[in-house]
């Protein structure tokens, strides 16, 4: 079924059963659905590590988690509609740093957009979008977002309150360190943090109206398989009991949002309606120039947008102008 995958870590009986010695420990208070998500989408082995200090200390514990996804602004920050978050973290850097170690590889400048990338991008993709197969007016667009471009840099690492400590008290090290590896050194402007998508796409992607799971790549990096799954509207309260199990219903066809209004993507080769389970297939033949994407990038972009629609972001927003946001100058 399409929804095995994106519920996947749902189903976990062992996930159920701490999860609910949590939500005891907490005498069955209510908290954000970010702290909800969160925790239901992250590495068994962090969850243990979390109910032995709640266990320790339960109040402490939980203000302690709250208050690090909310100051870190984390979500919104992956949704870019936290405007000028990176500036606001690189001069708070005299805060309090964790004892959790961080990697060490300096991460390059990246402070502007690359039209060489872009255009190595839809080179590799063909100028058509690798969802719909569609033609021009295509964009190549950032897997991880332009506008966190600036959270790598050491004196953004030092603050108490950036986002990849937070990934850290969810995740494991070595995932993290992957996801983060994959940014730190060559920054957002490679061929490897880019997609080649159709405009309204590339809306729907930034809007977490869908994720992307990747699959499989064979050993040559030649081809990468993904899978894609519309992520719909979810009426969640403000406030939630850490037992209660998520689910993702996701829609076969179309995604909604609480307006009632549907979007839908075709395949124009096929001429078919894209679901959720349709498997995407992208191929390179130049792995120097022209890179597969990254598939630990494609691990973070599928955990943290289903975060997103978990806890209520995956819905149209009116943002103003911010030259941070992942709009793509050089579409053809």
């Amino acid at each position: 079924m399409a929804e095995d995958a994106v519920n996947l870590e749902f189903a976990d009986a062992r996930r159920i059963e701490l999860l609910e010695h949590l939500d005891r420990l907490s005498n069955g208070q209510l908290f954000s659905p970010e702290l909800w998500a969160f925790l239901w989408l992250g590495d068994i082995e962090k969850l243990h590590d979390w109910v032995a200090e709640a266990e320790n200390n339960a109040q402490v514990t939980f203000v302690y988690l709250e208050a690090m996804i909310k100051q870190s602004n984390i979500v919104q920050t992956w949704m870019q509609r936290a405007t000028s978050l990176a500036d606001s973290v690189a001069s708070t850097a005299t805060l309090p740093t964790s004892s959790q170690t961080l990697p060490s590889t300096p991460p390059s400048d990246g402070r502007s957009r690359s039209k060489e990338a872009a255009e190595l991008c839809r080179e590799r993709d063909e100028m058509k979008c690798v969802i719909t197969q569609s033609g021009p007016p295509t964009e190549a667009v950032h897997i991880f977002p332009f506008a966190m471009r600036h959270l790598q840099s050491p004196i953004s690492m030092q603050n108490f309150y950036n986002p990849w400590r937070v990934l850290r008290l969810f995740w494991n090290e070595r995932r993290v360190d992957s996801w983060y590896q994959a940014v730190a050194d060559p920054g957002t402007e490679t061929v490897q943090n880019l997609l080649c998508l159709a405009p309204n796409t590339r809306e729907y992607h930034e809007r977490a109206y869908f994720a992307l799971r990747p699959v499989r790549m064979d050993k040559q990096k030649q081809t990468l398989v993904v899978q894609f799954y519309w992520l719909p509207w979810i009426n969640n309260p403000s406030s939630i009991s850490l037992s209660t199990r998520p689910s993702i219903p996701s829609s076969s066809y179309s995604r909604a949002d609480r307006a009632g209004h549907f979007v839908k993507l075709f395949n124009v080769m096929g001429d078919y309606k894209i679901s959720s389970g349709d498997e995407i297939t992208m191929e390179t033949a130049d792995l120097e120039r022209l890179p597969l994407p990254d598939l630990a990038l494609l691990d973070l972009q599928w955990i943290l947008h289903r975060v997103v629609a978990l806890s209520g972001g995956a819905e149209p927003v009116e943002v103003p102008y911010d030259e941070n946001k992942d709009i793509d100058y050089y579409g053809v």
